[in-house]
């Protein structure tokens, strides 16, 4: 299991890192963060922002347990070397936001290495912003 989390870590990493997803700089750190977790147990959560603490730079993040099969809730620290992919920084983070959190363990609690902000705004479909439909005729 451990084989195949830190093979589609790598994966995403190549794949953000070549198309541009960072920002210069971040991808360089990104690469040296991947090489620091060759003896780290990362694990992946995907969720809702339902309360942030600022001043413990804190995220709540109520997810769904697929071992379970049900919602959990759960504290995701935040620090320096977190890295942020589509917000500058932990102050760009909002209640409501879809985050995707990587996640190492670390004296007991979620340690975020990687925090992802759904940006559902490029994520529309361009066909629904189109306000006439399109007609093709064949002979």
């Amino acid at each position: 299991m451990a084989g195949k989390i830190l093979f589609i870590l790598a994966f995403v990493i190549f794949f953000m890192t070549n198309t541009g997803v960072f920002a210069a700089g971040q991808g360089e750190a990104l690469s040296s963060f991947a090489s620091s977790l060759s003896g780290a147990q990362v694990d992946w959560m995907w969720g809702e922002v339902v309360s942030i603490d600022k001043m413990k730079k804190e995220l709540y993040v109520k997810y769904l347990d697929y071992d379970k099969d049900q919602e959990g809730e759960a504290v995701i620290a935040v620090n320096d070397e977190t890295l942020y992919e589509n917000i500058k920084s932990f102050d760009d983070i909002n209640t409501t936001d879809t985050v995707t959190v990587d996640y190492v363990l670390s004296q007991g609690k979620y340690l975020a290495k990687v925090i992802g902000v759904e940006n559902l705004e490029e994520e529309e479909s361009p066909l629904k912003e189109s306000s006439s439909p399109s007609v093709f005729f064949s002979d």
